[in-house]
């Protein structure tokens, strides 16, 4: 199964976009995915049904039970699930985690972004000690420049008790456009970031399908 949670402990670091910019690369590359949209502001479930061209089908489950049953049920069909949860902690956030095969935690710059990682951080190490199984997790490196706030947060990124990826996104207009577009930057260093985070993270076995076993 791959159950892929994106979460953060704040609003902020760019979690809706990264999970727009999954779905997109699922999308180009053919891989079967359901989306689920877990968070109350349902950004990602109006994104799907506004800006994609076809429209990406997406699941509003904004309650713990129902994100839970969905999951589940899209996973039985042999999908990778994405699940975008709320900027803050909540049941159905906990609950995204918990079920979850990998989490995604996005970090944006400043120092404030650091410590929202690490509380998910234990967070996760938490839900996976109460279900007696390790729970697969990833920081993504969001927002970067060539600042000094944005080593910072490099640095202090490869403390965390979640190691992060080696790919990084940088801070460029094409991923906000994403959420105007429904599409994927072309041929640039965008497209370079989009396509070096999908092989890493299709490297460690994130994307696997049933149809693959």
């Amino acid at each position: 199964m791959s159950i892929i949670t994106i979460a953060s402990s704040k609003g902020g670091p760019g979690k809706t976009t990264v999970t727009m910019i999954l779905a997109l690369m699922l999308t180009e590359r053919k891989v079967p995915f359901a989306l689920i949209d877990a968070d109350p502001t349902l950004a990602l479930s109006d994104w799907a049904r506004d800006k994609c061209e076809p429209e990406i089908p997406c699941i509003i489950a904004t309650k713990e039970d129902a994100m839970v049953d969905a999951a589940f049920a899209q996973d039985a069909k042999g999908l990778v699930v994405l699940i975008d949860t709320a900027g803050f902690d909540n049941p159905t956030t906990r609950g995204a985690i918990t079920i979850a095969s990998h989490v995604l935690v996005p970090v944006g710059v400043g120092a404030s972004d650091i410590m929202q990682a690490e509380a998910t951080a234990r967070n996760i190490a938490l839900f996976g000690k109460q279900q007696r199984r390790p729970i697969d997790a990833k920081a993504l490196l969001n927002k970067q420049t060539r600042t000094r706030a944005s080593q910072f947060v490099f640095d202090e990124a490869h403390k965390l008790s979640i190691s992060p990826l080696s790919a990084t996104f940088g801070q460029r207009i094409a991923y906000p456009e994403i959420s105007l577009t429904g599409v994927l930057p072309g041929p640039g260093a965008a497209k370079e970031e989009i396509d070096a985070v999908y092989d890493e993270l299709a490297g460690l076995g994130w994307f696997k399908i049933e149809e693959d076993e």
